[in-house]
């Protein structure tokens, strides 16, 4: 009795593992075609984060950040990252925000001041880099080098190692391409990295910024990595700056080049026009 009552156990542990197994598949595939149908509709838009250069007070890049346009409003990359990611469709999605910050700045180019470069996040994986090279190139070259394009290095969803990213990148850098690394000193973002990837900027993360408050001690983290990207010869730009102490803190250890609130939210296409116009004759 004990042999078959087992067997009976392990055949209903198998068909309720085929259930669960099954709906699981059902709904990666119903996730699957309501983001690929978003990508489709244009739902998925860039936003644009003022990058400011603090010496001369104006413009002069800014971060595309993603927005996934629903019935309930704006959803930021936090609520459907993963979802790129497990659909398999960050590539896809990152190719139509290209397309559409292409748009974007076609018609905004003659607002651009000189020298005005635009940062865009991607995964740093080969698939990505190796598929989205030529479209990176293109939209170098279709600015005249009027616009530089700056490629933010995120660690979502990568397995792969730098020996495998390095040469891809080295020949982005080829076609004028600038390389950041997001989120420094952050999860596998380590010091090291900056000697085995080809990168030209280095980006203090929010984290790192937080703590900087009149009232609490000075970080000597930030100046830590402040000094290891200007020896290196790498620019600095920090995000997440939302106070006139933080500002005038970074400014002081010769990071100018800054982001966040204290400046300017993130901003539609319209808005950050309007933006670029307030601040073109400061």
């Amino acid at each position: 009795m004990g042999p078959l009552l087992s067997g009976g156990a392990a055949i209903s542990a198998m068909l309720l593992t085929g259930i669960m197994l099954q709906r699981y598949q059902h709904k990666k595939s119903s996730r699957y075609r309501q983001f690929l149908r978003a990508i489709r509709a244009g739902e998925i838009i860039p936003y644009y984060q003022p990058i400011i250069d603090c010496v001369s007070g104006k413009v002069c890049g800014a971060e595309v950040l993603a927005r996934w346009k629903t019935k309930d409003g704006l959803a930021t990359p936090e609520r459907f990252l993963s979802i790129a990611e497990s659909t398999g469709l960050m590539i896809s999605m990152t190719q139509a925000l290209l397309e559409q910050v292409e748009r974007d700045l076609m018609v905004l180019r003659f607002r651009l001041p000189r020298g005005f470069y635009i940062s865009v996040n991607v995964s740093a994986t080969v698939a990505m880099l190796a598929h989205m090279r030529v479209a990176f190139s293109r939209f170098q070259r279709g600015f005249l080098r009027q616009i530089h394009l700056t490629l933010e290095l995120l660690e979502w969803g990568s397995t792969d190692t730098d020996a495998e990213l390095a040469p891809l990148l080295s020949q982005l850098r080829e076609t004028g391409i600038k390389i950041a690394l997001d989120d420094f000193d952050t999860g596998h973002s380590s010091p090291l990295r900056l000697a085995r990837l080809p990168v030209d900027i280095v980006k203090i993360d929010k984290s790192f910024i937080d703590p900087l408050t009149e009232s609490g001690p000075q970080s000597s983290h930030v100046d830590d990595i402040i000094y290891l990207a200007i020896q290196q010869g790498m620019a600095v730009i920090a995000e997440g700056v939302e106070t006139e102490f933080q500002y005038r803190y970074l400014l002081q250890r010769g990071v100018s080049l800054q982001q966040g609130y204290y400046w300017s939210p993130p901003l539609s296409a319209g808005d950050f026009a309007r933006y670029l116009i307030r601040n073109s004759g400061k």
